[in-house]
C-alpha cells in the first residue's frame, strides 16, 4: 500500500456504499460510469467525478472524500433529482471551486432540497448561490450543513455517523478510515461482534479496556449498517 494513499481512507465500493445508505449498484454508477442505451444507440456515461483511489484488479476503492460526497449525492438523489442534474450540479460546483469534491467542502451547504454554495461579494458580506437554479438565495434561510463532519482548511476531515456528541468516528487519518471508537480507537465491527460472542457490554468494555459508552454508540452504528442484525444483548 503506497505512501500517496496515507490519510485518504480506503473503502471498497460494497463497504462504502453501506456507510452511505446507497445501493452498490447506483454507487458504482456513479463512480465507475455505466452504459446507457438512447435512441437505439448505446452510449458511454462516464463517472460522475475522479475518485480518490485507482481501479485495482478490477476492484473500486473510494478515498473518504469520495464517501462524503456520495453521501451528500445520496441525499439530493432521494429528492428524486437525476443522474444528470447531479452532473451538472458536481460540474458546476467544480467550476467554481476549483477541485474535484466540492461537496465535502465546507463552502457548500444545503436546506435538504436545493444545493447552494457559499460565497463572498465585493464588499465582504457572505452570500449564497444556488447552484441548480444559479442565482442569490438570502443567507439566512439556508440551514448549516455538514454536521456531523469536521473540516480543516474548509475540506472534510472526520465524520461523526451518530453525532459530534456519541463516539464513533470516521477518520482517515485512522484505520484508514475505517469506523472505530474516538478514544481507544477499536473499530466497532470488532466491538459489535465481541458483544455478541461475550453477551454483555460491561465485558466488551472491559475485555478491550474501552468505556461503556463506546460499546454502546458502536453497537447502535453497526446495527444500522447490517442488513440482517445478529441478535445482540441488551445494553446492561
Amino acid at each position: 500500500m503506497g505512501q500517496a494513499w496515507l490519510g485518504l481512507g480506503i473503502y471498497e465500493l460494497p463497504d462504502a456504499a453501506r456507510l452511505i445508505g446507497v445501493s452498490s449498484v447506483r454507487l458504482r454508477r456513479w463512480v465507475r460510469g455505466a452504459t446507457a442505451l438512447r435512441d437505439g444507440e448505446r452510449r458511454e456515461l462516464p463517472p460522475l467525478w475522479p475518485t480518490q483511489l485507482p481501479n485495482i484488479e478490477g476492484r473500486t476503492g473510494l478515498g473518504f472524500l469520495d464517501l462524503v460526497q456520495a453521501r451528500m449525492l445520496l441525499g439530493f438523489a432521494k429528492e428524486g433529482h437525476s443522474v444528470r442534474t447531479l452532473r451538472l450540479l458536481i460540474q458546476h460546483a467544480q467550476e467554481v471551486l476549483g477541485i474535484d469534491h466540492p461537496f465535502a467542502h465546507a463552502r457548500i451547504k444545503t436546506d435538504g432540497r436545493r444545493l447552494y454554495l457559499e460565497v463572498l461579494s465585493k464588499e465582504g458580506e457572505a452570500q449564497v448561490y444556488d447552484l441548480g437554479r444559479r442565482q442569490y438565495a438570502f443567507h439566512r434561510i439556508i440551514s448549516p450543513t455538514f454536521r456531523q463532519l469536521d473540516f480543516s482548511m474548509e475540506m472534510a476531515v472526520r465524520w461523526w455517523p451518530l453525532g459530534k456528541d456519541r463516539t464513533v468516528v470516521l477518520d482517515p487519518n485512522r484505520s484508514f478510515g475505517a469506523p472505530i471508537a474516538k478514544e481507544s480507537g477499536v473499530p466497532t465491527a470488532t466491538l459489535f461482534d465481541e458483544l455478541v460472542r461475550l453477551g454483555s457490554i460491561r465485558n466488551v468494555a472491559r475485555w478491550f479496556e474501552v468505556s461503556r459508552r463506546e460499546v454502546v454508540d458502536a453497537v447502535e452504528f453497526e446495527r444500522h449498517l447490517r442488513p440482517s442484525p445478529k441478535t445482540v444483548p441488551a445494553a446492561a
